[in-house]
């Protein structure tokens, strides 16, 4: 502390003023800039869980309910009494295809990770088989083949159903914890965050308290020292003094 006074001591008001505005000025910079970045980091995890895993979520799950909707209907063609019934149920089926297939032309857009990949692959190649006996099954009914449609419903087709479901759920599965992980990283960059930025402010405020009082002091020093050197003089004047002190301004 003691040299920092005496390089004080030793400098002019107007370049000791300066170095003190120009410390906090720095300091004041580095944390807008910390700050700045931080904010820039937690922003991409919010783009990252509002643009890629709460959308793949949702759809994965609009998959899976548009694929239930499609088993109904497809049991309902087979149960069907009348050509209406019937027909009505096609149509049921029809519009869960096409969903279905929205879903899928959706969801792939969105596949950020290998592991999503993988998953959606096997998703589409348990799916495209249930798709084969569906096309299998359907025009049985329509034949009024009520008990070869059933036998393939409650058989293979359940089988398939049940996988393909499966599959399904693990993409909704991936897509929350893909989520959750990237909350939890945001919640873990907030907290650091706030504590940089606490410790670096509290550092500068008190190097600014510091700095203040050691410039504080060196001008009191300096006004003492000129505050000798004026009275000197004036003893000089009057003949007080043979000796008169230089003022080191």
């Amino acid at each position: 502390m003691s040299w920092i006074k005496s390089i004080f001591n030793n400098m002019r008001i107007g370049r000791r003023l300066t170095i003190i505005f120009s410390f906090i000025l720095y300091m004041g910079v580095v944390v807008g800039l910390l700050a700045l970045y931080q904010m820039n980091k937690m922003n991409d995890i919010s783009t990252e869980i509002s643009s890629d895993w709460m959308p793949s979520a949702t759809i994965a799950q609009e998959l899976h309910n548009h694929i239930l909707e499609l088993r109904v209907a497809e049991l309902n063609h087979i149960i069907a009494q009348t050509p209406s019934e019937r027909s009505n149920a096609e149509k049921e089926i029809q519009k869960a295809l096409d969903l279905i297939q929205k879903n899928r032309t959706h969801y792939e857009t969105l596949i950020s990770t290998v592991e999503e990949q993988t998953l959606y692959d096997n998703f589409s190649k348990e799916f495209e088989r249930y798709t084969v006996i569906h096309n299998q099954m359907i025009p049985l009914s329509r034949d009024l083949k009520t008990k070869e449609a059933m036998d393939l419903m409650n058989g293979e087709s359940l089988a398939l159903f049940n996988q393909s479901s499966q599959e399904c759920n693990k993409l909704v599965e991936l897509n929350v914890k893909g989520g959750n992980d990237a909350a939890a990283r945001g919640n873990d960059l907030y907290h650091t965050s706030f504590a940089w930025t606490l410790v670096l402010t509290v550092m500068m405020i008190f190097s600014a308290i510091t700095t203040g009082i050691i410039l504080i002091r060196s001008i009191t020093f300096s006004l003492a020292q000129t505050q000798t050197g004026l009275l000197s003089f004036f003893r000089f004047l009057n003949r007080e003094s043979t000796k008169a002190e230089l003022i080191d301004l």
